[in-house]
């Protein structure tokens, strides 16, 4: 009974971050620097320590109305979704994690949060009806509202920062804009960041450090600049970042895993990013494989290579059944591959090579058929449980590995999954995302961990 009362008591204090009341030093470790913690992810079985998150709010308001804009699956309740959010926050620190809010974290510098405001144009004010003879008086009234960012509570700037607003202010009919105080009326328009919730995608994080990604959809491209703002507060400087209008690099599709990285090619991330990252060297040199995943059925419900394949430990891993090789061979040669075969490229890390070379990796093996599950085979992974595409569906597949064989996961999918994954030896923590994963996204989609220790 103490240890349910502890955690509602933890849930409520955290509620209060999506009501506005936030604290500039909520979490201790907001008051040191990187070298406190030593970021960076080597596997996805070591011990997580860190992570960032970022417990959503009034932003999602605009996507209960219109989901698909938003890119999601359907209409959820917002309240219902923070407060599952918040219990998969006290879920992480029960475990040992410190978890960093984003919006607590952005408090942390109110002064570079002035500046991302400004930066990102959210204050704008224009007007179509100003009359010539009083634009000196315009421009005065625009650069004196301007001028109020500087005394505006930094509350407000997270606020701003999230939910990105626009005003347009016109002259009244009658009577010059100038001549009084209410003299003016206003549009009000929002562009928010209503998949910010989704740290995962933003960056991601390798045993050398931090690389900022690029969002493919137009209504996620400013969270980049949210999260570079969050990783400076923390003292943290990536490491790189994905350039170029063409390259798309997003987290989902990233997971590390010892002397060897897997890197999804589909939807929401493609070649020219990962040969970006292939020739900056960002994995490390303790990564001797990089292992291209190259998915074709490109579908919202499977969007990350984080969506169809996880793992759970250094010999055990999941993938969906119907990407199993079964699945994927041509009937009698005479009907086309299944969409959903996973063809792979594999880049050793090498000084010599007589082949195709990016950096210090060189590619030893391209476009290979149906040959993802024995790849992941000779990779040492003993375990690869098949999931059915009910479980997947149910997010089964999205959770986070706190530590080598526990897992926390999303409630909601079937008996014969939660036991195939006992008989691999993997403990899970099943958690409520009813509302969450209306968002296409759970457990694992929902945490940047930027820092793990074997």
């Amino acid at each position: 009974m103490p240890n349910i009362l502890h955690r509602f008591m933890r849930v409520n204090t955290l509620l209060t971050l999506t009501t506005g009341l936030l604290s500039l030093f909520c979490h201790p470790l907001l008051a040191e620097t990187q070298s406190h913690f030593d970021t960076g992810s080597t596997a996805e079985w070591d011990q997580a320590r860190v992570i960032l998150a970022h417990t959503p709010g009034d932003e999602l308001f605009s996507g209960a109305i219109h989901p698909e804009a938003a890119l999601y699956e359907a209409p959820f309740n917002i309240k219902a979704a923070a407060e599952e959010h918040l219990n998969y926050v006290a879920a992480l620190q029960d475990t040992g994690v410190d978890v960093l809010q984003v919006s607590e974290v952005l408090l942390h510098n109110p002064l570079a949060l002035k500046h991302l405001v400004t930066e990102l144009d959210l204050l704008k004010f224009s007007g179509d009806n100003w009359t010539d003879r009083n634009k000196t008086a315009q421009q005065q009234y625009f650069a004196h509202n301007l001028a109020r960012l500087q005394t505006i509570d930094p509350s407000v700037l997270v606020w701003m920062a999230l939910n990105q607003p626009k005003i347009t202010l016109a002259c009244k009919k009658h009577g010059e804009c100038g001549e009084g105080e209410y003299n003016v009326v206003a549009n009000y328009q929002l562009a928010p960041l209503m998949n910010l919730y989704f740290t995962r995608d933003q960056v991601i994080t390798t045993a050398e450090g931090v690389v900022v990604g690029k969002m493919k959809d137009t209504q996620r491209e400013k969270e980049t600049k949210i999260i570079e703002l969050a990783l400076a507060n923390l003292d943290i400087m990536p490491i790189y970042k994905i350039t170029g209008d063409t390259a798309v690099l997003e987290g989902g599709d990233f997971i590390p895993a010892g002397k060897r990285v897997f890197i999804g090619q589909g939807l929401r991330t493609n070649a020219k990013a990962i040969q970006q990252m292939l020739e900056n060297d960002v994995f490390g040199h303790a990564v001797e494989e990089v292992i291209v995943v190259k998915e074709k059925w490109r579908n919202q419900h499977e969007m990350h290579l984080d969506t169809y394949f996880n793992i759970a430990a250094e010999t055990t891993a999941v993938l969906v059944a119907d990407r199993f090789p079964g699945h994927c061979e041509k009937a009698g040669g005479k009907t086309p591959e299944n969409d959903k075969c996973l063809n792979v490229d594999i880049w050793e890390r090498t000084d010599s090579c007589h082949g195709n070379t990016v950096g210090h990796y060189c590619l030893t093996a391209e476009n290979t058929d149906k040959q993802f599950v024995q790849t992941l085979e000779k990779a040492g992974f003993e375990h690869v449980i098949p999931v059915s595409v009910a479980d997947q569906i149910a997010y089964g597949i999205n959770f986070l590995t706190v530590k080598e064989n526990h897992i926390i996961g999303v409630d909601g999918v079937s008996p014969d999954y939660k036991t195939a994954l006992s008989k691999a030896g993997v403990m899970a923590d099943w958690i409520n995302f009813h509302h969450m994963k209306l968002g296409y996204g759970a457990a694992h989609c929902t945490t940047q961990v930027l820092s793990r220790t074997q």
